[in-house]
């Protein structure tokens, strides 16, 4: 946190611009980038193998049932097995990483916090309700470590898996694939029409709980 900024405005009493708050967001990401490049790694091995397993079925059946082939049928059962095993695997570590990112951050998150409130002075504790600085310790720093931890590898994850299935189609069907993209632009349009609202309401639930803290 930087020196001249007070809890109250670093929970967005005073809300800072978004470029500015993603800056002041940005040393902590930095920090422990490796764990989050590590972790969507993982992801992307994930949604690989989840693409995989349905097209090795395909192959199972189309190709080895269909002609006979025991052999080919045993290599492929034991493909689809290994690609599970791997999903598994990688899920697991992966949300490890995840997990432990987001406990990282909310203690370096609120090691500064607390250091931050101890240099104030006793004029701020006058002005300030003792809620808006426990929402501040507890609820809004909780709320960062979601942001960064979950919320942006979750998106990239997500953001990953979208493209990677989306590549699997066009190469299997374009056709059909092409059918199936009509659909996307429906999707975003109902993202971008309940963020409004959603936010509102996450600003709500903020300004009850610090009332309740008072």
């Amino acid at each position: 946190m930087a020196a001249n900024d007070t809890p109250a405005a670093a929970s967005g009493a005073t809300t800072p611009p978004k470029a500015r708050l993603l800056a002041r967001l940005a040393p902590y990401v930095r920090r422990y980038a490796w764990l989050g490049a590590a972790s969507l790694l993982g992801i992307l091995v994930v949604d690989a193998a989840e693409i995989l397993q349905p097209y090795l079925v395909k192959i199972a059946i189309d190709t080895n049932v269909t002609q006979r082939d025991l052999p080919g049928l045993m290599t492929t059962g034991l493909l689809l097995g290994l690609t599970m095993a791997a999903g598994w695997v990688f899920q697991f570590l992966s949300g490890l990483g995840v997990q432990y990112l987001g406990q990282r951050l909310l203690v370096d998150l609120r090691m500064d916090l607390f250091r931050k409130v101890l240099g104030l002075a006793n004029d701020y504790f006058d002005r300030t309700p003792v809620g808006a600085t426990l929402t501040n310790l507890s609820n809004d720093v909780e709320a960062l470590r979601e942001f960064i931890s979950e919320g942006i590898v979750s998106v990239a994850g997500d953001f990953l898996k979208v493209v990677t299935i989306l590549v699997a189609m066009y190469l299997i069907n374009f056709r059909l694939a092409l059918v199936a993209s009509v659909t996307i632009p429906l999707f975003v349009g109902a993202t971008l029409l309940f963020r409004a609202s959603i936010r509102t309401g996450f600003r709500e639930v903020r300004t009850a709980n610090g009332e309740i803290n008072v």
